[in-house]
């Protein structure tokens, strides 16, 4: 894979390198790439030539013209791995990054992403080790915050409604969960959650 050749030095910890930003349209999240380095690769356009031909084309032509070059870049983006792996992300994750609501995220791993996308998982651990993504709020965040586990989607879940709700014990909170999100933890695992979050009982919240 042409996008992993040969070996690549890891940035310093904790320093991330912003590849796009995702804005909200018509209820929808769309994808934007700050620079064509990041993507480009399969096809080239002569910038230069193109300049001086544009301007002796008729208007209709050179509407041609400018719609066919739309979709030579889609196209070209869409053949990078780095692309299919955001426009998964975004769609998968469209409900928290319309809401902005963490426990509306979906659990997804890296091994289930690289499975669909049919590459390697490491190739997935390489793509979004220390890379970052502009959120709709205007946050910039990492991408792994879009491949969360299913415990950190609970934690955060059942944060949410202990925070809602303080009266509810951990049998409350279970169904509640269950209600809400269809999950069906145990009690047990429901008050291990609420010690992960450094929660008190329903009496002492």
């Amino acid at each position: 894979q042409a996008e992993f050749e040969g070996a690549v030095e890891a940035p310093a910890a904790k320093v991330y390198s912003a590849v796009a930003g995702i804005e909200v349209k018509d209820g929808e999240p769309l994808l934007a790439f700050f620079h064509r380095e990041i993507w480009k690769g399969r096809y080239k356009v002569d910038g230069d030539k193109l300049a001086q031909l544009l301007p002796g084309l008729e208007p209709a032509e050179r509407n041609r013209v400018e719609k066919m070059l739309r979709k030579v870049e889609f196209a070209d983006k869409r053949k990078t791995t780095l692309y299919r792996t955001l426009e998964i992300l975004i769609s998968v994750q469209a409900d928290y990054l319309v809401s902005g609501e963490p426990g509306r995220r979906r659990p997804l791993s890296q091994k289930t992403l690289a499975k669909n996308l049919e590459v390697d998982a490491s190739v997935i651990n390489r793509l979004v080790s220390n890379k970052s993504i502009q959120m709709p709020w205007g946050m910039e965040a990492p991408i792994s915050v879009l491949l969360p586990s299913s415990k950190a989607v609970n934690l955060e879940r059942l944060y949410a409604i202990a925070g809602e709700k303080p009266e509810l014990s951990d049998e409350k909170l279970r169904a509640e969960l269950k209600t809400r999100h269809g999950v069906d933890l145990s009690r047990r695992s429901v008050a291990q959650y609420r010690k992960d979050l450094s929660l008190a009982a329903s009496g002492d919240r």
